[in-house]
């Protein structure tokens, strides 16, 4: 035990060191980030919000006073201490030289079971892409992947073992509305979870068809067992929930900056934080990233299979799935390797369309599953090998930055001088922004605001929430609707009134189509706009009609989105149009120019100039 005289001069010197240097207000970057305290507007506060984490009562906003709470139940060899904050008793009593027998903690059963039980070979950084339909994922999501067998090397199967390490919001709320409003107030507490992998595997990969990708972390052990002591002492307690703040991207990285400090991943990020910008900040520490493995949804394995099929074999899995019909599969003619590949894509068809069912192992589908197995363990051939490949070229570290500043100059007709666009978007990404890394058939836009600038004033243009598009093209033998929707506060664009502003809700879907591997997508909507302005009416509008137009990318280098848009306003009874185009040719990910054009029966405009990505 340390003695009460050495004790009281480290107490003095902790006490002290806050005044001696601003630079010691966290007392070391490692207590900084063991506690999780940042700097906020009114001072310094840690992100934990349960009381239970700290020690000291002021512990939250005051790291030297927690700093020495810690050390006295330390230094009175507190077992219920040392077993539940493992983490801080290691660093405090080798830091200190407080020589107190770290055997101790082998007297924690628990602890003991959870290092057993989790300690893993490999550790991964998981990033789970794209999901429009629910609020907390249309940036994506990210966790930790634990593997005790990295000597099963790619196989799929092996990661059915693994253990995820998740931080998400305790859900209390089913409507969407309420959903988005109190993830974006902290509304809902958030806390760490440690589940089997293959329920991340079944939530992500098969219910919801999103593709997993993998970051292998380049861990020593002593780093690994860092990382569990963290977790640990994270285990049992709860923070506010913010989408943008305190969302599980921001969280993960947290606990690998408890890892080491020097790597300093929040200092790095932003302070809202996008789930695919950290995955792209792994790669600013050489080294880290030691592997990336994909492993592919339930939708994409059925689609990139179904494209393996010829004309023929289409016609009898059509055939087999839509009516029963199993003519065509037992025909004598057709070979045994046809034979294999039409119910290997039945197989796969089944698993991804009824994905509950086949789970939990009742209803229709399940029993025509059944059937479909057992007609494929009666065909001799072992089939051929059905694999998807994985895209590299959809890399979530390729994607550019979510943040964009547009600058553009405009020509209006009827309007002799030019004016300045400035344009800001939070996140994520438009159609014609650069491809690699990005939703390639997802356009999401947050918190959008454009401002016109000419000699004589500065004006608000538009501001834009929200603006989402979700393009199912049709093919691979479904035909999915494609979504569009926006909410936008703007200037009038259909000359509906004179020179007013519009709080509008629109939506729209229709089928669309891809040629080219997305190189051409063509589409057509029907559209219906909620508009609410004071000259209008009864302060309301409602505007409907079809949306058609097209992406066409070449390459990685020009992408152009164009739109016309002819509507009817029901109230003012007036036929409107809108047609847009914008083209962008793609410099670096950081850095694109762009031209607009857009014509209406208000006016024409024709825009030029860049966008910064940061």
């Amino acid at each position: 035990m340390i003695s009460p005289a050495r004790l009281l001069i480290i107490l003095f010197l902790i006490s002290t060191s806050l005044y001696a240097d601003d630079s010691n207000q966290y007392v070391s970057p490692v207590w900084k980030n063991l506690m999780h305290y940042q700097r906020g507007l009114l001072g310094i506060t840690s992100d934990v919000d349960d009381p239970v984490f700290f020690v000291a009562k002021d512990g939250k906003s005051n790291p030297t006073s927690e700093y020495a709470a810690n050390i006295l139940k330390i230094n009175a060899r507190d077992m219920d201490y040392i077993c539940k904050y493992p983490a801080r008793f290691k660093y405090l009593n080798q830091s200190l030289n407080l020589n107190i027998d770290q055997n101790l903690l082998k007297k924690c059963e628990r602890y003991q079971i959870f290092l057993v039980d989790h300690f893993p070979k490999t550790v991964n950084l998981v990033f789970s892409s794209y999901y429009l339909e629910s609020p907390a994922s249309a940036f994506g999501h990210t966790f930790l992947r634990f593997s005790k067998n990295d000597y099963l090397g790619n196989d799929k199967q092996s990661e059915l073992l693994d253990v995820g390490i998740n931080y998400g919001a305790g859900n209390t709320s089913k409507n969407p509305l309420v959903y988005t409003v109190y993830g974006i107030i902290g509304g809902f507490q958030g806390s760490f979870s440690s589940i089997p992998y293959f329920y991340k595997i079944r939530e992500y990969n098969d219910y919801e068809s999103r593709d997993l990708w993998s970051y292998q972390l380049n861990l020593t052990d002593t780093q690994k067992e860092k990382l569990l002591d963290h977790i640990w002492e994270l285990g049992g307690t709860w923070y506010y929930y913010y989408f943008f703040t305190g969302n599980c991207s921001q969280k993960i990285m947290s606990l690998l900056d408890g890892v080491n400090p020097e790597w300093k991943f929040l200092d790095r990020l932003p302070k809202y934080i996008v789930p695919a910008e950290t995955v792209k900040i792994l790669y600013e520490v050489p080294g880290l990233v030691s592997k990336i493995s994909f492993r592919p949804s339930k939708r994409r394995i059925f689609q990139e299979t179904y494209k393996q099929l010829t004309k023929e074999e289409k016609t009898i899995f059509k055939h087999l799935v839509e009516n029963d019909d199993w003519t065509g599969v037992n025909n004598s003619t057709l070979s045994e390797a046809s034979k294999a590949k039409i119910l290997d894509v039945t197989i796969e068809y089944t698993d991804y369309k009824f994905s509950k069912e086949v789970l939990y192992e009742q209803g229709p589908k399940y029993e025509w599953k059944k059937k479909v197995l057992l007609a494929r363990s009666e065909v001799k051939d072992a089939g051929s090998n059905l694999n998807v490949e994985t895209p590299f070229n959809e890399e979530p570290q390729l994607a550019h930055p979510s943040r964009k500043i547009k600058v553009l100059l405009e020509k209006a007709e009827h309007v002799k001088d030019l004016s300045l666009r400035l344009s800001h978007r939070f996140a994520l990404h438009d159609f014609t922004d650069p491809v690699p890394g990005s939703p390639k058939l997802s356009s999401i836009n947050f918190f959008k605001t454009d401002f016109e600038i000419t000699k004589n004033s500065f004006k608000l243009d538009s501001f834009t929430p929200v603006e989402v598009a979700s393009f199912n093209p049709w093919g691979s033998y479904f035909y999915p609707m494609s979504l569009y929707g926006i909410i936008d506060y703007s200037k009038d664009k259909l000359n509906l009134c004179d020179d007013c502003r519009i709080f509008k809700g629109s939506v729209a879907s229709g089928p669309s189509w891809s040629f080219l591997n997305d190189s051409f997508i063509p589409f057509i909507f029907v559209s219906t706009d909620l508009m609410y302005a004071t000259s209008f009416n009864k302060n309301l509008e409602v505007n409907a009609g079809v949306m058609a137009g097209s992406i066409i990318r070449i390459y990685d280098y020009f992408s152009t989105f164009i739109r016309y848009k002819k509507a009817y306003a029901i109230f003012n009874k007036k036929q409107n149009y809108l047609a847009e185009v914008t083209a962008q040719f793609h410099h670096t990910k950081h850095i694109d120019s762009s031209i607009e054009a857009s014509s209406s029966d208000k006016r024409k405009q024709l825009m030029v100039g860049f966008n910064f990505f940061y």
